[in-house]
């Protein structure tokens, strides 16, 4: 799952994914609160890439009670397209 408030980065980094590794699943979200949709899409997630410069504390403090494995949890260094696409890049090749 990619978590950003900013949905336009993260839906270029969708497209930019799926171009590369077909067969990975990614889903986006950008739920200011704690929703039930941004719970489920934690829960159900392999890794949470996280970008942290633009997101919201309640959203933080949700992924982080939701989510199953603590090393899942992935922080994106900065913002935009680039930096989540490096950072999902470099946690696949990892986890090889």
């Amino acid at each position: 799952m990619l978590y950003s408030l900013d949905s336009q980065a993260t839906q270029r980094a969708l497209k930019v994914l799926q171009t590369l590794v077909p067969t990975l699943k990614v889903t986006t979200n950008s739920d200011t609160e704690c929703t039930q949709r941004l719970r489920q899409h934690t829960r159900h997630a392999d890794y949470v890439f996280f970008v942290s410069s633009v997101a919201t504390h309640q959203a933080f403090y949700c992924i982080k009670n939701s989510i199953r494995d603590e090393s899942a949890f992935c922080q994106v260094p900065g913002t935009g397209t680039t930096r989540i696409v490096e950072t999902v890049i470099g946690a696949i090749q990892s986890a090889q």
